[in-house]
């Protein structure tokens, strides 16, 4: 599958300099977390259907209106037109000199964009601390000086005071009740063990992420390498000393980073990973990675139906 289709051209145009702050953005989910993080249940609103099915992604802030938003996904890229759609906006909700945030009526944007389980969302940080609960308010053109996109905007029930401006969040489910204790580890021995016992040859090493579940007694680990003609990304488990491989990936956008949520399938954590396309222009995606019973398999539309 190539993953760069489910975006229009417009969603991955951003300058050099930007993909190297949101790398490092990424980088400070490992510096900042904690040898244990604790998941916390989620208690759903009255009337408010749960469905098996969840949305998972990250979430942005804007301390400008406190509002969190979402970027969206197009129902058919290869149709849309984005110069039409773009002039249906009927009203600017915040200007300023970096950015234009302009109101998509709900009925145009339903027909163009994914908006499956976006009416209420729970948010966290990397922790697993709950920060909020929210609900759908609108949908927005974005425009800075370096991008443009369409996003969902969320709007909490209160004033928020936010410590972070990194998050994630889930649409309501009732699976949230087991905890995710982990911990990042540097472990440069783990690394060449994993390339040798993965036959890695490449000597161009993009990122090398080590998660530690003490759930499960797993360490997890995220590698990605310049193996021509295409980058490789390997996800792993390490379990009583065996190494098994969970997922190798061909495409251009890399793994960059992972962290386990508190939803488990087939009883391993689901993971959100990081992605980007190393030495490009392309922004990051978020996508959650699932166990399937053997591997784990992506969700590129940040959309999983959990089973038991």
């Amino acid at each position: 599958m190539d993953f760069l289709k489910l975006f229009p051209s417009q969603l991955k145009i951003i300058i050099p300099s930007l993909i190297v702050l949101f790398l490092n953005s990424c980088t400070r989910i490992s510096a900042t977390l904690p040898e244990k993080t604790e998941s916390t249940t989620v208690v759903q609103p009255k009337k408010v259907s749960v469905s098996k099915e969840v949305y998972i992604n990250s979430i942005a802030y804007f301390p400008e209106t406190q509002e969190f938003y979402v970027d969206l996904q197009l129902k058919n890229p290869d149709t849309f037109d984005w110069e039409t759609v773009t002039q249906m906006t009927d009203s600017v909700i915040y200007r300023d000199d970096e950015m234009t945030r302009s109101r998509l009526p709900i009925s145009v944007a339903r027909q163009h964009f994914n908006l499956d389980l976006l009416n209420i969302l729970e948010i966290f940080s990397p922790l697993h601390e709950r920060i909020a609960g929210v609900k759908l308010s609108r949908v927005e053109y974005y425009e800075t000086n370096i991008e443009s996109y369409f996003i969902a905007v969320f709007k909490p029930a209160k004033t928020l005071k936010i410590k972070s401006d990194i998050f994630y969040c889930l649409s309501p489910s009732n699976e949230l009740k087991r905890a995710v204790s982990s911990k990042y580890i540097a472990d440069t021995l783990l690394t060449a063990r994993l390339k040798k016992e993965l036959s890695i040859r490449s000597g161009y090493q993009f990122a090398s992420k080590h998660v530690e579940v003490k759930e499960t007694g797993s360490l997890y680990s995220v590698l990605s390498f310049q193996e021509q003609p295409r980058n490789v990304s390997y996800l792993t488990e390490l379990k009583g000393n065996k190494i098994n491989l969970l997922c190798k990936q061909t495409e251009e956008y890399a793994f960059w980073d992972i962290l386990p949520i508190p939803l488990y399938q087939n009883d391993k954590p689901i993971l959100l990973v990081t992605m980007a396309v190393p030495d490009t222009d392309a922004t990051l995606a978020y996508t959650p990675f699932v166990f399937n019973g053997k591997k784990y398999v992506p969700f590129y539309n940040n959309r999983v139906k959990l089973v038991k």
